[in-house]
Formats: C-alpha cells, sequence, structure tokens
C-alpha cells in the first residue's frame, strides 16, 4: 500500500473534488472532507442562517420510523465524537497496571531484602 488516501469513491468520482477545499460535514455518524465528498449536489439556509446540504450520493438513505425514506443531508462540521467511555476504559487500566506494578515492585524489592538478610 502507498498510504495514499483514497477519498473518490463510486457516489462522488463526477463531482471532480480532487483540490476542493477542507472543509468537513458531517451526515448519519460520519465525516466526510468536504460536501463535495459526501457528494451534496445543493444546499440550503435555513430561518436561523444555518446551511445543510442536500442530495449527498454518498450519504447512505435512512428510513423514518414509518418506513418513509429520510432526506440524504449533511451538516457543516465535523461529526461529534463521545470519547468519555474510551477515556475512562483508558484510565481504569492504566490505574490497575499501577496497582499491579507498585505490588510487583515492592514484592521484588523485598524478596532481594530477604536474600541480603540470608547473606
Amino acid at each position: 500500500q502507498s498510504g495514499e488516501l483514497n477519498s473518490i469513491q463510486q457516489c462522488n468520482e463526477d463531482c471532480h473534488c480532487d483540490y476542493v477545499k477542507y472543509s468537513p460535514v458531517c451526515a448519519n455518524g460520519e465525516s466526510f472532507i468536504s460536501p463535495c465528498h459526501a457528494g451534496c449536489r445543493n444546499y440550503q439556509i435555513l430561518s436561523n442562517g444555518s446551511k445543510i446540504f442536500t442530495d449527498c450520493t454518498c450519504v447512505q438513505n435512512m428510513t423514518s420510523e414509518t418506513g418513509a425514506p429520510l432526506p440524504a443531508i449533511a451538516t457543516p462540521g465535523p461529526c461529534p465524537i463521545d470519547c468519555t467511555s474510551k477515556f475512562y476504559t483508558f484510565l481504569a487500566v492504566v490505574c490497575l497496571l499501577k496497582v499491579f506494578w507498585c505490588n510487583r515492585t515492592s514484592f521484588e524489592f523485598s524478596s532481594f531484602c530477604q536474600m541480603c538478610r540470608r547473606r
């Protein structure tokens, strides 16, 4: 593998997104480099002044509870990531390792001291 990022997919290959400025969008929990990379063809400005991108071909259509298809839209900015649970897991593992390491070190030290006394 060359390590090259291939951001062109079948859904956006006709959009010519090669030199588009980085302006991330979020759609259905997936972040895209730009609206072009999400395959968005249009945008709307809502009454509150915010912008949404519509007709996004790379966004998988979701369905509502009634089974009706929801529009494929994207919102500006990357998708939020919840790292709280991962952080607490990391913290717990580090604490456990620290406890075991301290116990191991004190055990080795006490064993060393006992060996010194025997001589």
